[in-house]
């Protein structure tokens, strides 16, 4: 689905077509009600605790100075992915317990994506397109950019991942640790810097999918939600220096 920039006009055509399709069948915002919130949570249990057996709450502290962005499939209703964005103008990143980031990275127009989940039968895989992680991506990086106004977006990736962030337009930093949130393995932080809006993206292959390519299916609220909506956790939250 990587489409060269390289191509002739009828092609370019094509290729905007099949990528404004990319994302049929689903839709994809941000919560912003209790109940929102409720079942993109019950996503990330069953994703993170049930299937994958990883120990951790759900909601965690770091929910509480975050926003939670929701995928729906169109024809049911039915909720069927979520990813996390959190922002530092509230609070530490969960990557700060691991890390201890670049001066660059410790401002409050940082954010960090994390707690990435999709139900089984709506993944990449068997006859299954990439839509709904593609779709999910391309939200949080224009409610990042359009909404928020974050100039960087970090995320903590294992190595086995690098290549794939990197092909959604995020670059190794070379900052590495175990990431003790999760399971304690080796990850990397990679960043998307947008503090010149998306030019040093022009000439990445899926800079046509995620910037100019129209897709009606995303929906961004005109002002950000509140943080923490529906959250109740009172975990405390300490930052590395």
């Amino acid at each position: 689905m990587a489409v060269s920039m390289q191509v002739s006009p009828v092609s370019m055509k094509k290729a905007q077509i099949e990528l404004r399709n990319l994302l049929h069948g689903y839709r994809f915002r941000v919560c912003q009600t209790p109940e929102d919130v409720r079942r993109s949570l019950a996503i990330r249990h069953q994703v993170y605790v049930e299937e994958k057996g990883v120990d951790v709450a759900v909601p965690d502290a770091y929910d509480r100075h975050s926003w939670l962005l929701i995928a729906e499939e169109e024809a049911t209703g039915e909720a069927v992915a979520t990813m996390r964005v959190t922002t530092r103008a509230a609070g530490p990143l969960e990557c700060e317990h691991s890390f201890v980031l670049p001066s660059s990275l410790r401002t409050p127009e940082v954010v960090e994506i994390s707690r990435f989940a999709i139900l089984p039968r709506h993944r990449q895989g068997k006859g299954r397109s990439p839509g709904v992680s593609l779709g999910l991506f391309k939200a949080v990086i224009l409610f990042a950019q359009r909404v928020i106004g974050a100039t960087r977006v970090v995320v903590c990736s294992k190595a086995e991942r690098v290549q794939t962030y990197t092909y959604l337009c995020f670059r190794p930093t070379g900052v590495r640790a175990p990431y003790t949130a999760l399971d304690g393995a080796m990850h990397e932080i990679l960043v998307m810097d947008l503090r010149h809006g998306f030019e040093p993206y022009a000439d990445h292959e899926m800079f046509q999918f995620f910037i100019e390519t129209d897709s009606p299916q995303i929906s961004l609220p005109a002002v950000p939600p509140p943080l923490g909506l529906g959250t109740t956790d009172d975990a405390p939250l300490q930052a590395s220096a």
